[in-house]
């Protein structure tokens, strides 16, 4: 038999057909999964880079990415979507 083992922590999506074939395989008994404590995006070829996407009020407003009017933009779009 030949495997490869891949020992690089890879992001998979809860619902992921990847996750649900390690249930029923039962390899999931053998992989630790953990919750991922922060998102980033890649800029590219930008000053920016990669950079930390903020998670809360503070954090929006502390952030450079932005101007002041967008991130007022941002907080009215993100009150409508957690009102409904």
């Amino acid at each position: 038999i030949k495997a490869s083992v891949d020992l690089t922590p890879r992001p998979l999506f809860c619902n992921g057909a990847m996750v649900n074939l390690l249930v029923k395989s039962g390899g999931a008994d053998y992989v630790d999964f953990k919750a991922l404590n922060a998102s980033f995006l890649d800029f590219g070829d930008t000053p920016e880079g990669i950079q930390r996407v903020p998670q809360s009020r503070s954090e929006v407003f502390q952030s450079r990415l932005i101007s002041a009017p967008e991130k007022r933009l941002l907080m009215r779009f993100v009150k409508i979507c957690t009102d409904e």
